[in-house]
């Protein structure tokens, strides 16, 4: 996470295993973990299988050129990060992030929630095999795929220009500003799908029983313009808008 510090601190409490007192412990852990930074890169990593660790590592709040983090057991929680680009990738547990700028996420997880809030990012990609997805802020381009689990995206301020969607078993929720203009797409096998929309034009609709789309579109308000593909197999389809004023 990032602090108003100007060093690097990490903070470590680990469990290890097959070890009969602290110092040896302390000794196992110190020589199965890495630590160093040399030409503007740091690194800190854990490889044994014999140590649960968890790790807080506070960074001076400044732009940075890449933040990786990649873990096998357990989820990963980051605030106030500014990087051009995070890759975050996580096998088993939860991705929560809060208050991220930079240009590019890459984020994946197989079995965990996905929480990205408060964020502006240039382009955002997504990705769980079991979770739920919720995503709220200021993105030009939205990737969100959840294969069992819902989706609920929020935006608020600035619609993406590109947002697609796409789960399998769970349903989609979409915020949209209120009056944007939008080229939309909404499909579902055996779901349904609502629009919560003002003045929309409906350009192809279908409804059969293993087949549901309607495409629409609106002028809008502004010059912002957002070309929004729902897609969902088992699930339902909400798109709303926020309140006018």
């Amino acid at each position: 996470m990032g602090w108003d510090q100007p060093e690097i601190r990490i903070e470590c409490q680990a469990k290890v295993y097959r070890t009969e007192d602290r110092e040896e412990a302390r000794t196992y852990f110190l020589d199965h973990s890495m630590f160093k930074f040399e030409n503007g890169l740091l690194i800190f990593g854990t490889q044994s299988k014999l140590m649960k660790v968890e790790a807080v590592v506070y960074i001076p709040e400044k732009m940075y050129k890449k933040i990786s983090i990649r873990v096998f057991n357990g989820g990963v929680r980051g605030t106030n990060l500014q990087a051009e680009s995070f890759v975050i990738k996580t096998t088993n547990g939860k991705a929560d992030l809060t208050n991220l700028q930079g240009e590019k996420l890459d984020l994946d997880t197989v079995n965990g929630q996905v929480v990205l809030v408060e964020s502006e990012l240039e382009k955002v990609e997504a990705e769980t095999v079991n979770g739920t997805i919720k995503t709220e802020g200021v993105f030009k381009d939205l990737g969100l795929q959840s294969l069992n689990g819902n989706i609920d995206c929020i935006v608020t301020k600035q619609a993406p220009s590109i947002m697609e969607t796409k789960s399998v078993t769970g349903n989609i929720h979409i915020t949209l500003p209120y009056g944007v203009a939008i080229d939309g797409d909404a499909q579902s096998n055996v779901g349904n799908y609502k629009l919560q929309l003002n003045d929309i034009d409906i350009m192809h609709e279908k409804n059969e029983i293993i087949q549901k789309q309607v495409k629409f579109k609106r002028t809008g308000t502004g010059d912002e313009r957002v070309h929004l593909l729902a897609n969902t197999k088992t699930g339902s389809i909400y798109i709303r808008e926020t309140e006018g004023q």
